[in-house]
């Protein structure tokens, strides 16, 4: 019985933290990195790229950047337009497209990973030296059971300007 006891409280504080670790993936499901930044110096009208990166929990999925109307919100990155950088395009990862039974519409999203390909151009001139780019990412994630509420997060892309 004693060691029956032990080992249940040896496994309790597990339990507990996958449980907490489980609530933290319900809160927040995606988790965004920028991977990649520009190599060399950054010059007035100058393009260079950014790699970002998101990881999305186990039965979650991230939808991508073009979504049918009435339907879950996409994956959208912006830059401030009072900054000295222009956002050019994004590229992302070819996403997995599935008919929902729920809305009556074929979506497109991400599991596991999904990465992203920023092409910035610096807009006006800028002292030179360490900058970095603000970049907001808006999206929505899903899973089986639920949708939560679209968010927006805040990155930031270092570089070196001259």
């Amino acid at each position: 019985m004693r060691v029956a006891l032990r080992a249940l409280v040896a496994v309790v504080p597990f339990m507990a933290a996958g449980v907490v670790s489980a609530q933290k993936a319900a809160q927040n499901p995606v988790r965004w990195q920028v991977t990649d930044g520009p190599v060399r110096p950054v010059s007035t009208g100058m393009p260079f790229g950014a790699a970002i990166v998101a990881t999305i929990a186990p039965g979650w999925r991230l939808y991508a950047m073009e979504e049918p109307d009435r339907g879950p919100v996409p994956t959208e990155f912006t830059v401030p337009a009072d900054t000295s950088f222009e956002l050019l395009n994004v590229r992302g990862d070819h996403p997995l497209r599935h008919f929902d039974p729920d809305t009556g519409l074929a979506t497109t999203f991400y599991e596991g990973q999904a990465s992203f390909l920023l092409r910035f151009k610096a807009r006006s001139a800028m002292k030179a030296g360490a900058q970095q780019v603000s970049v907001s990412v808006r999206y929505q994630a899903c899973n089986a059971t639920m949708c939560l509420p679209p968010k927006t997060e805040d990155l930031h892309v270092p570089l070196v300007t001259r």
